[in-house]
């Protein structure tokens, strides 16, 4: 099973996404279209990660819109987003091979994550990206520049989140960037199963 772990603000909505009524819950046509597309080449399913899902009125909004999700990450009051989506593949070991599409970081940085703008929301090139991951042709993911990732790691030193990573059900330490995995991202009862010879949780 593939997993799109899926937020909704800035990725199918964007600062130029119509909404002159000011809704709260506003989804762009041409970006749903682009999401459906990557749907249709994958295979995979989605599930909410978004903060949507907080709210009933949130919920009711993504299913009017048609987003196609079959689950919500659990809400963990004051835990970053990345122990929610880790939380949930403990508990779907069937899950061989996910993605997170986010605009913000979260602690995601372990995460194999495809970040767009919130200026244009998800891209044709992130599709192609995340299709291309999912479907086995390559593990490099997509995230903001260098300068910006620098800076994001620099704040998570600062509040000293960056090492919180729940320790007790992974097989090693969580990689820095610079040590990304070459081997295909699986999940398993650990839920990570390293198989290459780098120690790293998401080397399969």
């Amino acid at each position: 099973m593939k997993i799109i772990f899926l937020d909704i603000d800035g990725v199918l909505n964007c600062k130029s996404t119509p909404n002159p009524r000011n809704f709260p819950y506003i989804v762009d046509p041409k970006l749903l279209k682009r999401l459906k597309r990557l749907l249709d080449r994958t295979g995979a399913t989605i599930v909410l990660s978004s903060t949507w899902r907080y709210d009933p009125a949130g919920i009711f909004s993504a299913k009017h819109w048609g987003i196609p999700f079959m689950d919500v990450v659990p809400d963990m009051p004051k835990k970053p987003r990345r122990d929610e989506i880790l939380s949930w593949l403990k508990a779907h070991p069937k899950v061989k091979r996910f993605v997170v599409i986010d605009d913000e970081d979260d602690e995601l940085d372990q995460l194999p994550l495809f970040q767009p703008s919130a200026n244009t929301g998800l891209t044709d090139k992130i599709v192609k990206g995340v299709t291309d991951y999912l479907n086995g042709k390559t593990d490099e993911d997509m995230r903001h520049s260098v300068v910006v990732r620098v800076l994001q790691t620099f704040d998570q030193l600062s509040r000293g989140t960056r090492d919180e990573c729940p320790q007790d059900w992974m097989t090693d330490t969580v990689p820095s960037r610079s040590r990304r995995p070459s081997a295909i991202f699986e999940v398993s009862r650990k839920p990570f199963l390293r198989r290459s010879s780098s120690k790293s949780p998401f080397d399969m």
